[in-house]
């Protein structure tokens, strides 16, 4: 395994963790948004491993705003983060993953991209991302790579409930109380709780498993029974 992220921090206690469990992980502190990362992580694991076998892209920034209120430069960064950095990871990644001869991709998307938030920015990017992963799991199928998308719902990340997090600013917005947010948002949750990480880890976990030999194309939603609409 191969994590990349932007704080060496994170890195190396998630280097710690699965290490400690008997697993293996390099770690490389990069900014997806550069334009040098997917090849500087792809080199990576192919040095280390000799091959690369999945694809997980999972950054993402949320900030709550609406059309008056959004910056322009903030807008650019996600639509970076979140729908062209993916792009250039899949197209880095690409050979090796044909070459495994059972490829996957997995794009960690959001359940905004069925129901918008109202973040304009933020939506757009994963609703493009779902539309993209799509495509490619059409182009790609030939080549026995799959393409899926998980749609994770509230889930316990500090990009909720860090200092400054989604909760914090849908707090200021509405000039209410964090604690009234978080209310109001597990009241909106059938199994009445934020998700878990681990919860997220699991559908992936079966992904990119070999047990996962004919799904391509899904967009799995995991969010408690969040969204009330059929599909």
């Amino acid at each position: 395994m191969v994590a990349v992220a932007r704080t060496p921090q994170s890195l190396e206690a998630l280097r710690a963790e699965i290490t400690n469990k008997g697993g293996r992980c390099e770690i490389l502190a990069a900014d997806a948004t550069e334009h040098d990362a997917p090849h500087k992580s792809v080199d990576l694991a192919a040095k280390r491993y000799g091959r690369l076998d999945a694809l997980i892209y999972s950054a993402g920034a949320a900030r709550a705003s609406d059309l008056t209120s959004l910056d322009v430069e903030i807008w650019k960064y996600h639509l970076e983060l979140m729908l062209h950095a993916p792009i250039r990871f899949v197209q880095a990644a690409f050979g090796h993953l044909e070459r495994s001869g059972n490829g996957r991709i997995i794009f960690v998307v959001s359940t905004a991209a069925r129901q918008p938030t109202g973040a304009i920015d933020y939506d757009t990017a994963k609703v493009s991302l779902l539309a993209v992963a799509k495509t490619l799991s059409i182009d790609l199928a030939p080549r026995n790579i799959l393409v899926n998308c998980i749609c994770p719902g509230s889930i316990e990340t500090p990009l909720w409930l860090s200092s400054g997090g989604i909760a914090d600013q849908l707090a200021e917005m509405s000039q209410t109380s964090r604690e009234k947010i978080l209310e109001g948002v597990i009241g909106n949750i059938p199994l009445r709780r934020f998700g878990r990480p681990s919860e997220i880890a699991a559908v992936m976990a079966f992904m990119v498993s070999p047990r996962n030999s004919y799904m391509t194309g899904a967009s799995i939603v995991v969010d408690g029974g969040s969204l009330k609409g059929l599909p």
